[in-house]
């Protein structure tokens, strides 16, 4: 069941962001990319006061805190089934007049002809591409941009980041708090995430992708290095130790 658990939210995760990625307006993609994280966000801060609240309701309130997980799962499956599909997975099946059609209703008017005229410029090129797609990403000009892209993932991993955000709780007891202490923390770091995403939010389109990565960057590195100096060394063990368990 975990396991089921778990394809589905990685399909969720990957599914969402290319769908608001194609139905967005050229000039809002990136806030409405972008807007896919903060939901994350939001979506963990809620969770994480709900645990915080349901922590006291001894003894049935981790069953309330699971129960209510189900209450966002139904929204989504409903709107998954009234969502249609975009109008570029439309038109690479073969489907243009649905597509036009999905196209018109999204933006509200009828003269679409140029988005749609893009659209189904990208679809024919799309289609010859397809055929050699996994050797041009292996020659030339696309070798560099991939090797970054992987490292930029590899790496985010290696920050810890994930370890932080869903083993929180057991973070900060391995550190020495109590039970609501250490639940109570993760709100705070939900909330300060949720505050970063939603300055972004509102950067991206302005200031440009590669400057927030450049920024953010540079602001983890000092943030890393300055955590690390202020662990006492009778908590850097524990801490270490909870890390490396948590991999495996």
């Amino acid at each position: 069941m975990d396991y089921f658990s778990f394809e589905c939210f990685v399909y969720g995760t990957q599914a969402a962001p290319l769908y608001m990625s194609e139905v967005a307006p050229f000039k809002w993609r990136g806030r409405l990319t972008y807007l896919f994280q903060l939901s994350l966000s939001i979506g963990a801060f809620c969770a994480n006061v709900i645990n915080y609240g349901t922590s006291r309701l001894v003894p049935n309130g981790w069953r309330i805190s699971l129960g209510l997980a189900g209450i966002p799962a139904i929204i989504i499956t409903i709107s998954g089934i009234i969502l249609s599909d975009t109008p570029n997975s439309l038109v690479h099946r073969g489907k243009q007049e649905a597509g036009r059609k999905v196209l018109e209703r999204m933006r509200g008017i009828t003269n679409v002809d140029i988005e749609f005229e893009d659209i189904l410029i990208a679809s024919n090129q799309k289609s010859s591409e397809e055929r050699n797609a996994f050797k041009n990403v292996l020659k030339g000009k696309s070798i560099p941009p991939l090797i970054v892209s992987c490292i930029f993932q590899i790496f985010s991993q290696f920050t810890g980041i994930n370890d932080l955000t869903f083993y929180s709780p057991v973070l900060f007891s391995t550190l020495g708090f109590k039970s609501g202490g250490a639940l109570f923390t993760a709100v705070v770091l939900a909330g300060i995430s949720t505050l970063a995403i939603l300055v972004g939010l509102l950067l991206v389109d302005k200031v440009g992708r590669k400057a927030l990565l450049i920024e953010g960057n540079v602001q983890m590195f000092f943030s890393l290095v300055s955590n690390i100096q202020k662990l006492k060394p009778n908590n850097f063990i524990p801490f270490v130790k909870y890390i490396l368990v948590s991999y495996k």
